[in-house]
């Protein structure tokens, strides 16, 4: 669930009035010709097994919505404004290495720490 108030409201007023009003200046936003992308960890050890079991993509759209509903993790008023769900697989392998290595070089940089340049090496089996 959203853990403040505010949270639930903004995501009321962008998927039910198509406008988002910001409280300091007033000056009102339009979202009606926009689309928003949620994204979520919320159970995703529930909703891994269930990609496994569903070739429809609906269906299995269907499926998460019924588990976050289960679950309390979002209201159902905010699941019922989902229009699609998409199921993304669990990085593997080298690329959280290559991630990992990416963010770790962004963030030396950032604080001045010069280092040799890091270059992978991916391994590839014939059978």
């Amino acid at each position: 669930m959203f853990s403040t108030y505010s949270g639930f409201e903004i995501s009321s007023s962008l998927t039910g009035e198509g406008r988002l009003t910001e409280q300091g200046s007033g000056k009102v936003a339009d979202f009606t010709q926009s689309f928003v992308v949620l994204t979520s960890n919320a159970q995703h050890e529930a909703i891994a097994q269930l990609a496994g079991q569903f070739d429809d993509p609906f269906e299995l759209g269907q499926a998460v919505r019924s588990v976050l509903r289960e679950a309390g993790t979002f209201r159902p008023e905010i699941i019922s404004r989902f229009d699609q769900v998409f199921v993304f697989r669990p990085l593997e392998g080298i690329v959280n290495a290559e991630i990992a290595a990416l963010k770790i070089g962004k963030a030396a940089q950032e604080y001045g720490v010069r280092f040799c340049e890091l270059r992978t090496i991916r391994a590839f089996t014939f059978s």
